[in-house]
């Protein structure tokens, strides 16, 4: 039964995906204490690469700009011109910056019991959760060894972990794995 299961999520068709940008998170330690993170964001205005088998790390997606988004709008609605770098950039270190307030904030009520500050991310993050509804499967990487689970993604739990229903109903919480859209 385990083999016929592994085969059937191995045929599995993975949905085209497109990824316009990123946010790496990276913490800093010293002498095993966490002091500090180094926060990470990209975005393809101009351009994407093409990614390759070997560039593409497994995923199963390709990068695309502003510009190819631009571009495969009706003529009625494109722009003339993409956004102003700076604007962006200022724009993009002001949502930052509130959001790591609202993190702040965060950190703060947990010890209180209260969940304002919670309920409302999770509220606003599930308005926006791209994720959500679709079929995923997740692989994950434990101890050299692949573990794939496959389900429906149904928000994230309070630590930002990915929920996914099961078809037996199960929901399982995963905090990392590379995740494709599957049919």
């Amino acid at each position: 039964m385990e083999s016929a299961l592994n085969s059937d999520v191995a045929n599995q068709r993975t949905l085209p995906f497109n990824k316009l940008a990123g946010i790496l998170i990276e913490p800093v330690t010293k002498a095993g204490r966490l002091v500090g993170v180094v926060l990470g964001i990209g975005l393809n205005v101009q351009a994407a690469p093409k990614l390759t088998t070997q560039t593409s790390e497994g995923m199963s997606y390709q990068a695309i700009s502003l510009q190819d988004i631009n571009e495969m709008l009706p003529l009625e609605t494109r722009s003339a011109s993409l956004p102003d770098l700076p604007m962006l950039y200022q724009q993009m270190s002001k949502a930052l910056m509130a959001a790591m307030t609202r993190f702040e904030h965060l950190g703060i009520e947990q010890p209180t019991g209260h969940t304002y500050y919670l309920d409302s991310f999770l509220e606003q993050f599930a308005m926006m959760d791209a994720l959500s509804g679709l079929h995923l499967r997740v692989t994950q990487d434990y101890n050299n060894e692949e573990k794939v689970v496959t389900g429906i993604a149904c928000g994230v739990d309070t630590h930002g972990c990915l929920q996914l229903r099961q078809d037996s109903g199960k929901i399982s919480t995963l905090f990392t794995g590379r995740i494709d859209v599957i049919y």
